[in-house]
């Protein structure tokens, strides 16, 4: 199937198949963004439209590169008009083709290309004159997401008579709550008012339409006024979803979802899961179908429970067969309905909260049996996705008479190429065949339909609906999946989906309410933190695990927990933590210090004296630490404020002006403050109590925009911390027992509220993405990552033997004979501003007791970076010179000309590294081989 052959089928999308694509300022993405089958002029029945919407601070403009769809060639460039600073603009697909300077055949699709001067989010609007219908096709390469505060290009009432839209509200707090949405005029972002709704049930939702709004906030919109901006304003817990109402054709279209370019729209797996709207059995005319894909190793059961959808209410629970490793399986909401074993009257919808004992991807399909269409309703609290390599559930031959599939496979490459797809049973997972494309051009789109993928797999037997299909690794592009439902000529995009993430099962992590120490009683299999990592030994009491004691790393490193790695809230010692909302992740609402008083923030990731390995905070400036010292007064400090409502778990004094605070948010997740000069505010009673040295546990509530302490003299260290993610580069996350929250380590400006988070990465001395900085630099293989002296324990820097001979808990503190325990650290990492630098940052410089030292390794002489270093290369010497603040060059290079040695460096097959630093080498010939003060270091 070609792509003409969509011709004349009414792409109608009915249901949450719909989106937007986001993207960061083109001077700090990657990649400008790639959408493909835009419709051109050359098809007169439907009209393609493009959405832009700037949430940024500062007006910019934004510049689209058309391709043809299928040859991928290049036709020319269009640059948009300024679009103001929350504002949203559309424009229509001839005012883009007439505004590129080139001349050139029009074919009958786009793919696009995206760059932007502003933060923002696309959208891909088609609208059909004949049939009335107008839908969202934004398909981006990075896949789906949304964003659960905000809205753009809500129609106003001037659009009513329609195509009138409708703002859904959904509380998943704890209790019930109103909500205050800011409406903004689309045309320049200005301020139109707040609407404040009523009293939602907790886990409830109320529908406003727009009527409603300009109503209670006396808004008539003016002429050309037909889109606003919706924002979530305060500290209501829940998220937004915009409905249009096609009234010509009675179908309902999602415009709420959206796609992620730069990963600033978090779409990580979630459990539980929360689904959106599933119809009920009281609904004859619509049936609503459950689709779960086990994307896992391991088969594994879905738990389902229903809750009415207006109130909250739960009804009951269903749990499904056991769904093999790679398969995707169907049932319907009868079905689902009868399997709790509840007897209740059916609402007409239902909530959902999803938990699975497999990783995966969940969907909600929508049948009606009247019109003979199958649509796409997958809507989650937490986002949307796609996932670029795997689609599920695409139909065989045996549903080609009434609704046959079409794969898309999109090049996004470079270069030409052809894909070769591994297509699965649906029902077990087990592999039939694989079918390789033509060769695709660079930027070229190829449609398949199941009948093309047959010839090479075979008919399908009876009862095999369904397929499962994934890209080769080294295929450079994405798949779509789109259903043509033959009785209506619609189209349905059957590619989003909700990630389901593995609820914990069989792990040998310790759940108890007090954490057992070193010689605790404690069962085979389980381990446990006791500042490093605990097994049950022989005699049934934890000791000391030791690198023997862990599995060995998986092929791709850790990609998620695993079951014998501390979970976050074991990180902080943490027995309960607050609840969690519905929407299964915790979103801040306040800035930590007054947003006006806020002047440059060094990104984590920094190396510098003993923080050896790259830091898990940034550092916060505030203008009054430009002020000399001696100047300041008592009306120079400024309020820190919790970012969202939690507990307060821990405050530590440091030191007189060096305060530790931890706040638990709930969800997993933990902020976690450093340097705090004083407590204020709820917690001003402790600033007394605390003396240095001391611990104390308080168990206070905040709210977001709590005063918790004030800061003047220091700039103010913060991390976010979210133990349902997992930072995958760290090859060895054993080693970090004692700091055992790194592996959380989180970019806080995704949690923030989008005009919160634009404001903070603002602020960001790094200015390629991500701005808030890396951590986790490991590359199995090679030199680049975290190392440790051989014979230690990872982040301790104390010796495997003190351990292993260990007959009570050993001390945390300084290892006897050393000057810091950061001693047998070692990061051979990208610099934290400038990532075009590398840093050799190591605990033991010349003093084997720590003499902590960073320095610039100059690469200018063509020598590999060292993430290009491995076996093959043998040892290898650099130059090192001085390492300049970022701050003081203007050319992006911090190597001064100083010379500061060199150091030799061997990648070995085992997984060690050996390391010669030679402080007084004038340069790398002075290099003969390696001596008796090599190092050895592992992960």
């Amino acid at each position: 199937m070609g792509l003409s052959d969509f011709k004349t089928a009414a792409l109608l999308v009915a249901g949450v198949i719909s989106g937007a694509c986001f993207w960061t300022a083109s001077a700090s993405q990657a990649a400008p963004l790639n959408v493909s089958t835009v419709f051109s002029t050359a098809q007169p029945a439907s009209q393609s439209f493009l959405r832009f919407y700037n949430v940024s601070s500062s007006a910019g403009t934004v510049t689209v590169t058309l391709r043809d769809s299928e040859s991928g060639e290049s036709l020319g460039q269009w640059i948009s008009p300024t679009v103001p600073a929350g504002a949203e603009h559309q424009y229509q697909i001839s005012d883009i083709e007439n505004g590129v300077a080139q001349s050139f055949t029009t074919p009958d699709y786009y793919s696009l290309s995206v760059d932007s001067q502003f933060t923002g989010y696309f959208q891909h609007v088609l609208w059909r004159s004949a049939d009335g219908t107008l839908t969202n096709l934004s398909t981006c390469e990075t896949g789906i997401a949304s964003d659960a505060r905000r809205l753009s290009a809500v129609h106003s009432s001037l659009l009513a008579a329609s195509y009138p839209s409708s703002v859904v509200v959904n509380n998943t707090g704890s209790e019930a709550a109103s909500a205050t949405l800011g409406i903004y005029d689309a045309r320049d972002g200005s301020s139109l008012g707040s609407y404040t709704s009523a009293s939602i049930a907790s886990g409830g939702h109320v529908i406003l339409t727009v009527g409603d709004i300009e109503t209670a906030l006396g808004i008539t919109p003016a002429s050309g006024m037909f889109h606003y901006v919706v924002v979530i304003e305060g500290a209501f817990t829940g998220y937004v979803q915009h409905l249009v109402d096609n009234i010509q054709a009675s179908v309902t279209t999602d415009m709420s979802a959206a796609c992620s370019m730069s990963g600033s729209l978090s779409t990580a797996p979630k459990s539980p899961l929360r689904g959106g709207a599933v119809f009920s059995t009281a609904q004859q005319n619509a049936q609503s179908f459950l689709r779960f894909y086990n994307t896992g190793s391991e088969s594994g059961t879905v738990t389902v429970a229903l809750a009415d959808f207006d109130s909250g209410e739960e009804l009951g629970t269903w749990t499904s067969p056991a769904i093999p490793a790679g398969a995707e399986q169907q049932f319907s909401i009868d079905d689902i309905e009868q399997g709790t074993g509840q007897s209740f009257t059916p609402p007409n919808y239902y909530a959902t909260r999803i938990e699975s004992d497999v990783a995966g991807y969940f969907q909600h399909v929508l049948w009606r049996p009247a019109d003979g269409t199958l649509t796409n309703l997958s809507t989650c609290a937490a986002g949307v996705t796609a996932d670029r390599t795997k689609l599920s559930a695409v139909h065989s031959s045996l549903l080609s008479e009434n609704y046959p599939s079409t794969i898309a496979v999109t090049n996004s490459g470079s270069a030409s190429a052809s894909a070769t797809l591994t297509i699965s049973d649906a029902r077990d997972g087990s592999v039939l065949g694989t079918y390789t494309t033509a060769n695709i051009p660079a930027g070229g789109t190829v449609l398949l339909s199941a009948a093309d993928i047959e010839t090479a797999i075979g008919a399908p037997t009876s009862g095999m609906f369904h397929y499962v299909i994934e890209t080769d690794a080294q295929f450079t592009g994405y798949l779509q999946h789109l259903v043509n439902n033959i009785q209506v000529g619609v189209v349905t995009d059957m590619t989003t989906a909700c990630a389901m993430k593995a609820r914990p099962t069989a792990e040998t992590y310790v759940a108890v309410s007090q954490f057992p120490r070193f010689g605790a009683a404690c069962e085979a299999g389980q381990t446990t933190l006791d500042d490093e990592l605990l097994v049950c030994g022989s005699d049934g009491t934890f000791r000391y695990a030791l690198y023997d004691d862990i599995p060995d790393m998986p092929d791709g490193g850790y990609t998620e927990r695993p079951s014998w790695y501390p979970p976050v809230a074991a990180a902080f010692r943490v027995n309960s933590e607050p609840a969690c909302p519905v929407e299964g992740r915790i979103t801040f609402t306040s800035m930590i210090m007054p947003a006006d008083e806020l002047t440059d923030t060094i990104p984590q990731g920094r190396m510098l004296l003993t923080h050896v390995t790259p830091t898990d905070h940034g550092y916060v400036g505030i203008s009054s630490n430009d002020i000399p010292a001696a100047e300041r007064t008592e009306d120079d400090y400024v309020p820190v404020y919790a970012p969202a409502a939690g507990v307060v778990t821990e405050l530590q004094m440091l030191s007189a002006t060096d305060i530790r605070m931890v706040i638990a948010q709930g969800c997993e997740t933990y902020t976690v403050y450093i340097v705090l000069n004083r407590l204020a505010g709820v917690l001003a009673d402790y600033q007394d109590e605390l003396q240095p040295g001391m611990s104390l546990s308080p168990q206070v509530s905040v709210q977001a925009g709590d005063i918790v302490g004030e800061q003047r003299d220091d700039r103010l260290d913060f991390e976010v911390h979210d133990g349902s993610t997992w930072l995958s580069g760290f090859v060895s996350p054993f080693s970090y027992g004692r700091e055992a929250w790194k592996p959380y380590t989180i970019d806080p400006k995704d949690y923030f509220t989008p005009a919160l988070a634009s404001v903070f990465e603002g602020t960001s001395q790094r200015e390629v993405e991500p701005r808030w900085g890396i951590i986790d630099h490991d590359v199995a293989g090679t030199a680049v990552g975290n190392w440790y002296v051989s014979g230690t324990l990872g982040y301790s820097g104390r010796t495997i033997e003190e351990y292993s001979a260990a007959t009570a808990s050993v001390s945390s503190g300084t290892p006897p004979g050393k000057n810091t325990y950061v001693w047998s650290h070692l990061a051979i990492a990208q610099h934290w501003i400038l990532p075009d630098n590398w840093v050799f940052s190591t605990g033991w410089w010349e003093d084997e007791a720590g003499d902590p030292t960073q320095v610039c390794m100059d690469l200018s002489d063509g020598t590999p970076a060292p993430s290009e270093l491995t076996p093959e290369d043998g040892t290898v010497v650099y130059d090192l010179r001085k390492l300049l603040n970022a701050r003081d060059v203007t050319d992006g290079n911090v190597c001064d000309a100083e010379n500061r040695g060199i150091v030799a460096i061997q990648v070995n097959g085992d997984g060690t590294l050996f390391v010669e630093p030679l402080p007084s080498a004038e340069s790398t010939s002075d290099f003969d081989g390696f001596s008796d003060e090599m190092r050895t270091y592992w992960r």
